[in-house]
């Protein structure tokens, strides 16, 4: 691994068996680095990184970079995976073999070379601050990555020890059912949009940010109190004072892991063994919230349908999991998913109009867990 020359900030962050080490020139970033993704990314061995990530906030650079974007033919850079499928930007192959992509929404540079990921941006573009996030967390989870492993686009919260997998499509209520869970003072927060059971029973959170609609705010209102839309690009230290606000919540609204779980009163939680599975339902059909068996057959084939990145097919690769020699396989997820469905209980969760008049505590008190198997 190349060693990374001296920066204001270097740590390294541990997934599993796997540890990136990350330089940052701005302080504040690395500050907002390490509170977005505790627990889950652990600090790391001093002596076991296998890649490297690190940011240089400066304008030179990126003037040359864009003058080489305007004047140089281009590529298509496969770079990560998010829960609707593959992200990629445009880039080119720089004279020394290096791989250059930009990215438009977070307003950067990747520049990709063996085991080393720079992001390079303007000084102060906070949005860069994303980029690095993705990119951190691609190499973790791709270096980490094993045919055991069932990736599921999920929100999940811990009960009782166990990890409770919320699992649906977009707009299925899975954020809300999760916030009410939390905001019972009984459950901690494994993830919003991605976890990673391993062995077909651990379940490890991926840390993402929580984009929340008007709905789920309507009903916890206090997740946005005081709070600017684009909270989650912010460290505690650079956040307003929290106080209750009368203005009504601007949109896209999104936040950190961290800011999401403080506001319920809830504990972040990095991994826990499956004890169940809930798939959330909208509906006018039904009054409060109710929980009903599903076979573990039909629990398998809607694990099938919210494979991260929806796999339709064999998932295709990223920059990094091909310098990690990762290969994802739709086959080994299908048979992780039939195993999981058939090992802990699984339930629909029908969500009436009323279904969170209520405190959270009779349905989670009630809701069976499976024992904790062999991880």
């Amino acid at each position: 691994m190349k060693v990374l020359q001296a920066e204001s900030q270097r740590e390294r962050y541990r997934f599993r068996a796997a540890t990136v080490e990350v330089a940052t020139e701005d302080a504040q970033a690395g500050r907002w680095l390490s509170e977005f993704v505790a627990p889950w990314l652990a600090p790391g061995s001093p002596d076991a990184a296998v890649a490297s990530v690190r940011t240089r906030f400066c304008a030179e650079s990126v003037a040359r970079l864009e003058a080489r974007r305007r004047h140089i033919e281009g590529i298509v850079v496969e770079c990560f995976h998010l829960d609707n499928g593959l992200v990629s930007h445009p880039g080119w192959i720089e004279p020394d073999g290096a791989t250059v992509a930009y990215d438009v929404t977070f307003r950067c540079y990747y520049r990709l070379c063996g085991d080393a990921c720079e992001i390079v941006a303007l000084p102060g573009q906070r949005r860069a601050r994303m980029g690095l996030l993705r990119a951190v967390r691609e190499a973790a989870v791709a270096h980490a990555s094993g045919e055991d492993w069932l990736d599921l686009h999920a929100a999940a919260f811990v009960v009782r020890g166990r990890t409770v997998l919320v699992v649906g499509a977009k707009l299925a209520g899975k954020t809300t059912l999760l916030a009410h869970a939390l905001a019972s003072g009984e459950a901690g927060l494994l993830t919003n949009d991605r976890v990673i059971v391993v062995g077909g029973a651990q379940a490890h959170g991926i840390p993402t940010v929580i984009s929340l609609r008007e709905p789920t705010l309507r009903t916890f209102p206090a997740l946005a109190d005081g709070l600017p839309a684009h909270a989650a690009l912010l460290a505690r230290e650079e956040l307003p004072v929290r106080r209750p606000s009368e203005e009504p919540p601007s949109f896209p609204f999104r936040l950190s892991p961290a800011q999401f779980a403080d506001r319920l009163g809830a504990r972040p939680v990095a991994s826990a063994p499956v004890g169940a599975i809930v798939f959330p339902e909208i509906t006018r059909e039904t009054r409060g919230l109710v929980l009903a068996p599903v076979a573990s057959a039909d629990g398998a084939r809607r694990l099938r349908e919210s494979l991260y990145a929806r796999c339709s097919g064999p998932r295709q690769q990223t920059w990094f999991e091909r310098q990690a020699g990762v290969s994802p396989s739709l086959v080994a997820q299908t048979a992780r998913s039939d195993e999981l469905a058939a090992r802990v209980p699984c339930h629909r969760c029908l969500l009436g109009p009323d279904a969170y008049r209520e405190p959270a505590h009779a349905w989670l008190a009630s809701l069976p867990l499976a024992e904790a198997g062999p991880a």
